[in-house]
């Protein structure tokens, strides 16, 4: 999502969805384990899903 300026709306919502489901970034404020990696998913492709809807 380089050059999007919903990019860092994106990732504070995955972040604050880390942070809600308990899970803590394994390095730096971003990276989190792999376990997370379903629930991140979901959370971009419903992201970039609503995002088409209203475009």
């Amino acid at each position: 999502m380089e050059g999007n300026p919903e990019a860092r709306k994106l990732e504070d919502a995955c972040i604050a969805a880390m942070r809600d489901a308990g899970e803590k970034p394994v390095r730096g404020r971003e990276y989190f384990h792999i376990r997370t990696l379903g629930t991140i998913l979901d959370l971009v492709d419903g992201w970039t899903d609503a995002n088409r809807e209203t475009a």
